[in-house]
């Protein structure tokens, strides 16, 4: 499963009031299902920064979550121009992972 943002910022980023709860609903039943899982978020520089992505973290370690995976935002097939031209990351996204690796089972970084 993708988690995109904080729950509370979901509609920012996905453009759909109420997506939060629904994503945080998603999650629940996943976590609940006993059936082996990933959950990741694909980081995009204009639109989650560093603290957005430890506040995710910590919230889904809160919940249990055991695998996480944040991962680098790729433009390829993107057809919003304005993500495409985005600046890069000023902090590596492994830097950023080393802060947040010890709340998970399992935790990667996925450059590509």
């Amino acid at each position: 499963m993708d988690v995109k943002a904080p729950f509370p910022d979901y509609a920012r980023i996905t453009g759909a009031p109420g997506s939060g709860a629904r994503a945080q609903d998603s999650l629940k039943l996943i976590l609940a299902s006993g059936v082996a899982h990933e959950i990741r978020t694909t980081v995009h520089p204009a639109l989650l920064a560093d603290e957005d992505v430890l506040a995710i973290a910590g919230d889904l370690a809160a919940r249990g979550v055991k695998h996480y995976v944040i991962q680098a935002f790729r433009s390829q097939g993107c057809q919003d121009e304005m993500l495409v031209q985005s600046k890069a990351r000023e902090r590596p996204l492994t830097a950023l992972g080393r802060d947040m690796a010890d709340r998970f089972e399992s935790f990667s970084v996925r450059i590509y």
